[in-house]
């Protein structure tokens, strides 16, 4: 059943449970398996890729592979958890000391996107492409989306609106990863309408917006 980003049905949707990380010659047995299960990934596609040749390239044993990831499917959803990680590391820097506001969701993406590189955005087109075949595989983006939209509405940020520049900033990701671009005079107008509309999502810009709107 495709996942639902109602509050009711994202009960369902809870984040994948942490994974015991030995060492191993400098990195952990978890990076290992996911460093190499990225490589097959942008070699083969999803499709291609095995347990079999994953713990093959990562220089683990299958036992201690399934020991971690019983199934295709919990690594793959590792790989997923691990991109929304590294999201979340861009939107903590741009951050740094400031305001939890709508404008943060906009620099974290221009940020985070400008790291990603020409191998990275073959694995995640990839990813997605999988979650075509697999609903399951949807729960972690599901799951970080509603925490997202709590997060900032805790923040008292009108929810409608940030989900609009939310939606608007992952239909751009998933153009781009499909090799459609608006071209830098189009983006560049895009991303000044959605920073508009940014300014207006807070308390304050709409404080603002009904003093001039009664002026």
């Amino acid at each position: 059943m495709p996942w639902s980003l109602t509050r009711k049905k994202m009960v369902r949707a809870t984040a994948p449970p942490e994974v015991n990380r030995p060492e191993r010659g400098g990195k952990s047995f978890r990076d290992a398996v996911l460093d190499a299960a990225e490589d097959l990934i942008v070699e083969r596609g999803a499709a291609g890729v095995s347990l079999d040749k994953v713990a093959a390239r990562a220089g683990v044993s299958k036992g201690g592979l399934l020991h971690h990831f019983p199934s295709k499917n919990a690594l793959a959803q590792a790989l997923i958890r691990r991109m929304v990680d590294t999201l979340h590391e861009v939107r903590d820097a741009e951050r740094g000391e400031g305001p939890l506001d709508a404008e943060l969701i906009i620099r974290t993406h221009i940020s985070w996107w400008s790291r990603v590189d020409s191998k990275r955005r073959r694995l995640y087109t990839s990813l997605l492409a999988a979650t075509a075949h697999d609903p399951d595989l949807v729960a972690p983006f599901a799951w970080e989306y509603e925490k997202e939209l709590q997060n900032y509405e805790d923040a008292g940020i009108l929810p409608g609106r940030v989900s609009v520049i939310m939606m608007a900033l992952h239909g751009l990701w998933m153009m781009e990863l499909l090799g459609i671009t608006l071209g830098d005079y189009n983006q560049r107008l895009f991303m000044d309408e959605l920073f508009r509309l940014a300014k207006t999502s807070s308390p304050e810009g709409e404080k603002e917006r009904a003093v001039d709107s009664h002026a």
